[in-house]
């Protein structure tokens, strides 16, 4: 049994356990049931929220997995990570504009041009087409 002050007429001394203040007839018995009942709804509600979360979180999940069923492959990963595909296009790509400029110098014949020129250009349009298969598949 505590003592408290009246919430309307403002007179301390009044217990907690009476039904109205012996001052002014205020229902105290009815106040703190009120009050009891909207903190015992606010925290059902806060149990509700939670529960509607935590269930929009799993259905998220769920869709997520559904459109992304599986991880790319550990190569693809690596070279989506270090981006490795843009080295040997690199390459590949100066190694054609070698092959123009040694052509057009008149140091390289014609022949030894086409089968550098060849293997350089199918070699990027490959290296290319895979980065491409790449990105779309993530």
């Amino acid at each position: 049994m505590a003592l408290i002050k009246c919430p309307e007429c403002g007179k301390e001394n009044i217990s907690d356990s009476a039904t109205t203040c012996p001052f002014c007839g205020y229902g105290i018995k009815e106040h703190f049931d009120l009050i009891n009942q909207k903190e015992a709804f606010d925290e059902k509600k806060q149990k509700d929220r939670e529960k509607i979360q935590k269930q929009y979180e799993d259905e998220l999940q769920r869709i997520n997995k559904m459109y992304h069923p599986s991880k790319p492959s550990w190569i693809a990963t690596i070279f989506k990570r270090i981006n490795w595909i843009f080295v040997p296009a690199s390459f590949l790509t100066l190694l054609m504009i070698l092959c123009i400029i040694l052509s057009f110098c008149g140091i390289a014949e014609e022949i030894d041009f086409w089968i550098f020129f060849g293997a350089a250009f199918f070699g990027f349009i490959a290296f290319a087409t895979w980065k491409i298969i790449a990105v779309l598949q993530t």
